[in-house]
């Protein structure tokens, strides 16, 4: 047997998670919402991509990624106001006075000084809730977070209640403890401990804010929140304050039972429940100030005429990248310092590769999508 050493050639292949390859699969995890905010983030770092915003007279006429990046001798398609008459009548294909028709003011007509007194009078009566002009500019998400909250509210109702200095301090407190349903979520003793008072005292006080309205807020669990509103209703009887106690019994719907720790008949408990089930166990959601966020579908199916499923993205909700290799040009030409080049380069692949992988998980959800489609159709046509 001898031993020698030999060189061999051998040839292999292998996948290895790049990291463009990492985000790329990360893209297909990631809902059109979040898409956008990820391209908004990566529009902010690469100056060379751009968002399409499918104006014709804005591309170059390549649908492969390219952008035309107008030049400042380019005419503008806005309309300056100290524009001459001739590029605006080329442009808008009219002439100007058929365009503007001012309306001057008569100088011989004096003033209506009744109209002037009533317009002076309605102005502000008639300016919108959100700011600006008539007609224009009403917020309707400004109006919505300008509501008060629940804790806003009922801290108003705190400093109407002519507290001492020590009292307001345990309603403060007593408040922060109050959760979005209305509920108080501390234990008055340890209340008491904290602020090295007596517990009488932030009982006295927690017997106080039990008062204010919405009725049932600052309870400590449902029996005393739905005793707080029958309470505040005047409702609040011996035999309702036993059916409380015992609402183990009305889930289980023991009305038979209940009719004899109650101590009334069957008319009287339905008449009892009936009241209950009109109280709100959680008052305090009425003042809730979060916002319902509308679902934004990522793929439309419908039905086609004859009877097969069309399946497309929905582009209102997903953005079309565009690399603005004209501008790489124009700034490759200027750059002369090593690092200069090396970052345009780094931004150039970036961008390539970015709107490689968008256009790659745009084929990868269609074709998922219709293959639950495929998978799912007596469910579509029948439902459950």
């Amino acid at each position: 047997m001898s031993l020698a050493q030999r060189l061999n050639m051998r040839q292999s292949q292998q996948l290895v998670m790049t990291p463009q390859l990492m985000q790329s699969i990360k893209l297909l995890t990631l809902s059109n919402i979040e898409l956008s905010s990820f391209i908004e983030a990566e529009m902010e770092r690469n100056p060379l991509l751009i968002l399409d915003d499918g104006a014709p007279e804005n591309r170059s006429g390549d649908t492969t990624g390219d952008i035309a990046d107008p030049g400042p001798n380019d005419p503008s398609p806005e309309w300056q106001g100290d524009a001459p008459a001739q590029p605006i009548s080329e442009q808008f294909d009219t002439d100007v006075d058929n365009v503007f028709t001012p309306e001057a003011p008569d100088a011989t007509t004096a003033p209506d000084p009744v109209a002037e007194r009533q317009m002076a009078s309605d102005g502000p009566s008639m300016a919108p809730i959100g700011g600006g002009e008539i007609g224009e500019g009403f917020d309707l998400e400004a109006l919505a977070a300008s509501q008060l909250g629940l804790h806003d509210v009922l801290d108003q109702q705190i400093g109407l209640l002519g507290l001492c200095p020590a009292d307001r301090l345990i309603a403060a407190d007593l408040l922060e403890w109050v959760d979005e349903a209305g509920y108080m979520r501390a234990e008055p003793a340890d209340v008491a401990q904290r602020l090295g008072t007596e517990l009488a005292d932030v009982e006295a006080v927690l017997g106080l804010l039990q008062t204010l309205e919405p009725a049932g807020v600052f309870a400590r669990d449902l029996e005393q929140c739905l005793s707080l509103q029958l309470a505040a209703r005047d409702r609040l009887d011996p035999a309702m304050a036993t059916l409380l106690q015992n609402l183990e019994l009305l889930a289980k719907r023991e009305f038979a039972a209940l009719e004899r720790v109650c101590g009334v008949d069957r008319e009287d408990i339905i008449e009892m429940v009936h009241e209950i089930r009109a109280l709100n166990p959680k008052p305090g959601t009425a003042y809730s100030t979060s916002h319902t966020q509308t679902v934004v579908p990522d793929v439309v199916v419908s039905q086609a005429p004859d009877g097969s499923w069309a399946i497309t993205l929905n582009q209102d909700s997903l953005p079309r990248v565009l690399v603005d290799r004209e501008y790489h040009a124009v700034v490759a030409r200027s750059a002369t310092a090593d690092g200069d080049k090396e970052f345009l380069t780094d931004c150039l692949q970036t961008a390539n590769w970015l709107t490689k992988s968008l256009d790659q998980r745009a084929k990868t959800v269609l074709k998922v999508a219709a293959e639950i489609v495929a998978q799912q159709d007596g469910f579509l046509v029948h439902g459950v």
